[in-house]
């Protein structure tokens, strides 16, 4: 393990000072070592952990990528027929782990919901009387290490090599990954009405998201309190109307998965959201998600791939189910049933029918699903 820490990103001698720090590793015979961890900087940092990659890859005999190849060869990837070229990009970082982006209006970023993927220092399979050798993660310093399972967005070097690459990275990038706003989060709730998270992170990316190359797409809405769902005339269901229309142009419907979800209450949810709630909130809530579906009729218009909904029922969280011990049976489980069925028809319409005899089995929620 060498954790050398060089410079940071503005000091102009830090790859020199790292290049003298590895060059005794270097010079050992290849294949040397059967393990080996560098860092070399705190921070993230391209050169730095080019370096170490490197110098690792050497001392343990991992295969680096080839030589390139000489200047006077024709074919290069650009000549290749662009479904080939998709295949090929399809295996670099553009594609997710989980094959899942997820954008949180809380956060105002990006991020994956999967821990082994971003959490690699915390290896639960070493005994726990093992000496901890550190933070080796590239998401966060400029090293290397086999340890480290961690993805990272794609840098700018595919987007810009030229105009054929960027295209062709955009499709794979936006049409391979599933994408989930959410609107939801377990530790600070969320805010009291319901604003237009689609709008939030759609609209000010309009000019960089390619919404036309994106093939399955999830919103996410917080399990909120009756009371704090809106009115029809609210100005949060008319900016939710308005980014649909807005919506119907940007996008490709007949190519589109669209799927609406509502989460579900857990054991770190907000104090708040545990209040029991009446017979009469809960029709309020259904009705709620009613004036909620009926805009997402209008990208149906076109024929939609398909459209799928989770809606947890309302009934569960009534005082008198909360009063029971009964905490799930049949007639929870129908009424959830029925209430995924009235969503869908009220998007799909007379679709429905048609699209649910092709027999298609259902993809799984996001993994926000298994981590709220």
């Amino acid at each position: 393990m060498l954790v050398a820490d060089a410079g940071a990103k503005t000091d102009s001698r830090a790859l020199e000072v790292a290049e003298s720090i590895v060059a005794p590793i270097r010079l050992l015979p290849q294949a040397y070592l059967k393990e080996c961890h560098i860092r070399l900087a705190k921070t993230a940092d391209g050169q730095l952990q080019q370096l170490a990659r490197d110098t690792v890859s050497h001392a343990c005999g991992f295969p680096t990528p080839p030589i390139p190849l000489p200047s006077n060869v024709t074919t290069t990837l650009t000549s290749l027929p662009r479904e080939l070229r998709f295949r090929i990009l399809a295996y670099t970082d553009l594609v997710t782990p989980s094959r899942q982006v997820t954008w949180s209006r809380h956060d105002r970023a990006y991020g994956r919901h999967i821990a082994q993927f971003f959490y690699c220092w915390e290896d639960t399979s070493l005994d726990e009387n093992s000496p901890n050798m550190g933070c080796f993660c590239r998401c966060h310093h400029a090293g290397f290490s086999r340890t480290c399972r961690s993805w990272i967005p794609p840098g700018p070097s595919l987007f810009l090599i030229c105009r054929v690459f960027y295209e062709d990275a955009q499709f794979i990038f936006f049409s391979r990954n599933r994408f989930i706003v959410l609107d939801y989060n377990d530790y600070h709730g969320s805010g009291p009405v319901p604003s237009s998270c689609a709008k939030s992170y759609l609209r000010p990316h309009s000019a960089t998201f390619p919404l036309r190359h994106v093939r399955f797409f999830e919103l996410v809405f917080p399990p909120y309190r009756p009371s704090s769902w809106p009115e029809p005339q609210h100005a949060a269901m008319q900016d939710w109307e308005a980014t649909i229309d807005w919506l119907r142009s940007m996008i490709k419907p007949h190519a589109l998965m669209l799927h609406f979800a509502v989460a579900d209450l857990d054991e770190v949810s907000p104090d708040q959201y545990y209040r029991p709630v009446s017979n009469e909130g809960a029709r309020e809530t259904v009705m709620a998600y009613v004036r909620l579906l009926r805009p997402l009729s209008r990208l149906d218009d076109d024929g939609l791939a398909w459209f799928y909904a989770y809606l947890p029922h309302p009934v569960c969280r009534t005082e008198h189910f909360k009063a029971s011990k009964i905490r799930y049976c049949d007639w929870v489980l129908d009424a959830e049933i029925a209430l995924k069925k009235r969503a869908e028809c009220c998007v799909l319409g007379s679709r429905y029918d048609n699209l649910c005899s092709n027999g298609k089995e259902e993809p799984d929620l996001g993994d926000w699903y298994n981590n709220h």
